[in-house]
């Protein structure tokens, strides 16, 4: 193998003109089979040294480069002067081109090496990975921030010391609510509250240098050279202070295409005597890694959608779609959710429903809307649902004060009950109640499901797609996928146990377009009303004996199915009538 190691390496030589020999290094132990040294000259006519060291599993993994004696800082050079080959998907690997493939990273790592400071290349690739470099600068200090950076150029902000997490909030009150939340930690376990700075940089302003020590004066400096003159002023007054025991934290915003970088150092200085704080030779500066926990920034990561976050939503059902239609709904970054289910969650719902085993084990005789609110507060810090637990807590009961309905943004029901469903419709449209209604279900045996979008516009309503279309009698959905008159309910454990047959898959892809829907409603980039069907193969259900729909047999080649208008002048909600 060494002798290989050595034939692609002469290649490299020959092609790059280049010198790499092989010698014995630190870099070759158990995880390195052979390692070589040579020099390259860079486009600015500068010449750095270079290891090539490569692994038992070479051709399948990366050759690894690193930079000798690196002494200065390099966008995608790690602190041990290995570079990141960030661009992996575009290197093609093939075992038996095993020269090739040496030579197309090899060029990587050069033109990685030939991102020169003052480039534009070099401020983009420095903008978009800022934070992992000064994490490796601030390691050892590192606090949490909750503030939303919008609209932030010079503020005094709170910090709440707890344990290894201190959080910086708008208040101490914010602070807290997100220790106990989200970190479990008490306000009685918090050490101590001080006041911190944030100061917005002027736009298209230097970043500052990265590195491991800085004196107080060259933060300074650097702050006064890079803010508004308004800013400029109070940075000022604050550095005139005459201080003799003072730990301060100052937290930089930065603004880049690729959204604010938050960063910061912490100023300690202890004086026998009071110093001007611009004089303060003796303070200790350190660099300060800031975790961002804010709403904005958390939702951005997760495919953000603007708008919503103060949009109020009902969801009736917590069974198998509406457990993962919750979860989707505030990923998606649906802050203010209410849950109403009046059923139990136990044991036997775990394999379709987004609450597992333990919940069930745990919580006997718990609602399902209780143990979902738990969840999905645990797992999303800003998420605030009301499982609107007072003591009966069947749709019906709540449908009494119906105008309560018109305190949502929109309205989604995961009940499976067309009878529900058509009674909410009837009194939104009866009453005026003017909030976006969505019904969502499955069908049996992984055929389909349906997602359905009423009360956005006058043109139709649900009752449209429930009512015949030469009479307005009542009759079965007519988008149904299945013929009418069939049985489909299954029970293991008597007449409690009964449901129909479908899988968590199922109800995954009904609460994903469902999501999709409210998102796009909420945002009023849907202004009619619509439904959607999700389109699967009947063979299953046809192995148990049942018939599929003319419906069916008209839309079976689509995988989805989609219509806008399904007014029915037969309607005896929104129509005519008879």
């Amino acid at each position: 193998m060494t002798d290989e190691f050595e034939e692609i390496i002469n290649i490299l030589n020959i092609r790059r003109e280049v010198c790499f020999t092989r010698k014995e290094s630190s870099h070759e132990d158990e995880e390195y089979m052979a390692a070589f040294f040579g020099s390259v000259f860079l486009k600015d006519g500068s010449r750095v040294e270079l290891i090539i060291a490569f692994s038992k599993h070479f051709p399948l993994c990366f050759p690894d480069f690193f930079v000798k004696n690196n002494d200065e800082f390099r966008v995608h050079v790690e602190a041990n002067g290995k570079i990141c080959l960030y661009d992996k998907s575009s290197v093609l690997i093939k075992k038996d081109l095993k020269e090739q493939f040496l030579l197309d990273c090899y060029d990587q790592a050069i033109d990685i090496l030939n991102i020169l400071p003052g480039t534009d290349e070099y401020n983009s690739e420095i903008h978009r990975e800022f934070c992992a470099y000064w994490l490796k600068v601030a390691m050892s200090r590192m606090v949490y921030s909750c503030f939303e950076t919008a609209g932030v150029n010079y503020e005094e902000y709170s910090i709440l010391f707890s344990g290894k997490k201190p959080i910086v909030a708008k208040s101490i009150n914010d602070a807290e609510v997100i220790a106990y939340n989200n970190f479990s930690i008490k306000k009685e376990e918090t050490d101590s509250k001080k006041d911190c700075l944030i100061i917005r940089l002027r736009l298209k302003s230097n970043l500052i240098k990265i590195k491991e020590n800085y004196k107080l004066s060259e933060i300074r400096h650097y702050i006064l050279d890079n803010v508004t003159a308004s800013i400029k002023k109070r940075i000022n007054k604050f550095f005139t202070k005459k201080v003799k025991n003072m730990t301060k934290y100052i937290f930089l915003i930065y603004e880049t295409n690729f959204g604010d970088i938050i960063f910061g150092f912490r100023i300690e200085i202890v004086s026998r005597k009071y110093i001007q704080l611009s004089n303060a030779t003796c303070a200790k500066v350190e660099p300060v890694y800031v975790e961002r926990i804010d709403y904005s920034y958390l939702t951005k990561r997760g495919g953000s959608y603007s708008g919503i976050k103060d949009k109020k939503v009902l969801l009736l059902g917590a069974g198998s779609v509406g457990g993962y239609l919750a979860n989707n709904l505030c990923q998606l970054g649906i802050v203010n959710l209410d849950i109403l289910d009046s059923d139990i969650f136990s044991e036997e719902n775990v394999y379709r429903h987004f609450l597992g085993f333990d919940a069930a084990i745990k919580n006997k005789l718990t609602y399902k809307a209780d143990l979902i609110k738990e969840q999905l507060e645990n797992m999303y810090p800003y998420v605030d649902i009301d499982s609107l637990n007072y003591k009966e807590r069947s749709v019906e009961e709540f449908l009494i004060n119906y105008n309560r309905l018109s305190n949502y943004d929109i309205i989604i029901s995961a009940l499976g009950e067309p009878s529900l469903n058509l009674e909410i419709n009837s009194l939104l449209y009866r009453h005026n109640i003017k909030v976006p209604f969505i019904c969502c279900f499955n069908e049996p045996y992984s055929i389909g499901g349906h997602i359905i979008a009423s009360n956005i516009d006058r043109k139709s309503c649900l009752q449209c797609l429930y009512t015949k279309v030469n009479a307005s009698d009542v009759t079965s959905f007519r988008g149904s996928l299945v013929e009418t008159e069939q049985s489909f309910k299954k029970n293991v454990s008597g007449c409690s146990g009964a449901f129909v047959p479908y899988s968590c898959l199922d109800s995954q892809q009904t609460a994903i377009i469902a999501a999709k829907m409210t998102i796009q409603i909420l945002q009023q980039n849907i202004k009619e009303n619509m439904f959607e069907s999700w389109i699967g193969s009947a063979e299953e259900l046809e192995e148990n004996g049942f018939k599929v729909s003319e419906h069916y047999k008209t839309v079976s080649d689509n995988k989805l199915f989609c219509k806008s208008d399904y007014m029915n002048s037969h309607c005896s909600i929104c129509g005519k009538g008879d």
